[in-house]
């Protein structure tokens, strides 16, 4: 969902699709929440490593949110995104 930027009621219907079962776009929603906190300690540790990068690309990517443009943005080194 995240990566490839599917609405919530989307992914309900696929995750409803690939396990026979209904799945609440408020499960989802509380699933990504989760997820987002578990993953504090990596991106952390991949801020801190690109820092220390010697060359670092960044870009912005747009992209419409309910009907709004938004922007991606992103870094990343030879080793690191």
């Amino acid at each position: 969902m995240v990566g490839q930027h599917l609405p919530y009621a989307r992914t309900a219907e696929v995750l409803r699709d690939m396990l026979a079962t209904p799945v609440s776009t408020g499960a989802i929603c509380a699933m990504v929440a989760e997820a987002s906190k578990r993953v504090e300690p990596f991106i952390e540790t991949l801020r801190e490593g690109l820092s220390r990068a010697k060359v670092v690309h960044f870009d912005e990517t747009g992209a419409r949110v309910r009907g709004k443009l938004w922007w991606v943005h992103g870094a990343s080194s030879e080793l690191l995104t």
